[in-house]
Formats: structure tokens, sequence, C-alpha cells
């Protein structure tokens, strides 16, 4: 019959386990509890939803979304702190999809992944280029749809990517609307409706 020792953070919740053959002698540290034969799920399992209470390990579930297990009141608790937390990232991650998912100038929908803003800036340029040696412009563009969009002027070109700025400038001061409201909300309701709006 193998041995297994659990190993616990200072909350109760496992973060390790080692197996030894039946005859090794094991001396347990405060954080540590012996389970002698199989465990009684695999490891992942073990992490997620058992948890060292008094007298052994129990099944515990799984808890809330942003829920802490409390080893003082053996019971999940709601964390606000890890609420923002995951929050926060989903805001980030949010607008980074938000930014790069395109921008509209005249009703047409362009491009606005790295690389496309990397040649709206460089074709800007050229378009800067043309207007100080006062030289005609013009350019074909693919749009996000893959149709074309004919660009007619320098002027133009630089309307093109002022509207890639305030789509992107419109994108953060979302995100830092939302941010701010997730660092002062303290409840899991709070939370979600960050989310949903």
């Amino acid at each position: 019959m193998m041995k297994h020792i659990l190993k616990f953070d200072k909350d109760g919740n496992p973060i390790g386990v080692t197996t030894f053959e039946p005859e090794f002698e094991a001396t347990l540290l405060e954080d540590e509890m012996l389970i002698e034969g199989s465990l009684p799920a695999d490891f992942g399992e073990i992490c997620t939803s058992w948890r060292k209470v008094e007298g052994g390990l129990r099944h515990v579930g799984t808890g809330g979304r942003w829920s802490r297990w409390n080893q003082d009141g053996q019971s999940w608790d709601f964390d606000a702190n890890l609420a923002r937390e995951s929050v926060i990232a989903d805001l980030k991650m949010r607008r980074k999809v938000e930014e790069s998912s395109g921008f509209l100038h005249r009703g047409f929908l362009f491009d606005s992944d790295q690389a496309s803003l990397a040649r709206i800036q460089m074709e800007c340029a050229l378009a800067q280029n043309a207007m100080a040696k006062k030289q005609a412009y013009s350019n074909k563009w693919i749009l996000a749809d893959n149709s074309e969009y004919e660009i007619n002027s320098a002027e133009e070109m630089i309307e093109i990517q002022v509207s890639a700025s305030e789509h992107s400038k419109a994108c953060h001061e979302r995100y830092i609307q939302k941010k701010t409201a997730a660092v002062l909300a303290k409840t899991a309701e709070e939370f979600l409706s960050i989310l949903e709006k």
C-alpha cells in the first residue's frame, strides 16, 4: 500500500503531493498530511475541490467563480481581491480584442491589428511627404472585408490614421472607466455588472 504526503498552504489548499513506497517512514511537517493507500482522487481534483479539515481531507466542492477556501470557517468565501484581479485581466484582454477588431472611417471598416496600424503609419509618412512636396497622392487600401477603398488625397490618408487613433483612444477610455469601477467594486454583483456592460 503506497503512502502519499500531501502538502498544504496556510489556507488548507493542497499544493503538492509526494508518493513513497509502503516501507518509507515519514516525519510530517505541520503543513503536511499522510495518506496511506490510494488518494481519494487525482491530484488535480484534490487541488480544486478537496481541503484539509480537522482530522483529515474532505471534498468541499469548488466554490464560486471568485471564491477562496476559508480554512477557519471551513467554507468557500467570496474574495473581492481575487475577483478584482480576474476582472481587470479580463478587461485588458477585451480591450486588446476590441482595439484589433477594426475601426470605422467614413463608414468603412479598416483593419486595426498591429501590422495594419504599422502600414497606416508608414503610408501616412508617404502622404505627408507628398503634401510637403505639393504632389498628388492616391492609394488603394484593402479593407477588413477584403474590398478595395480608394484614397484620393494625402489629407484623407491622414484622416484614416486619425480615425485609427480615435478608435484606440475610445477603447482605452472604456477600459479605464471599467477598471476604475473594478478597483472600487466590493461585491460579486458589482464585478459581474462591470463585465456585462
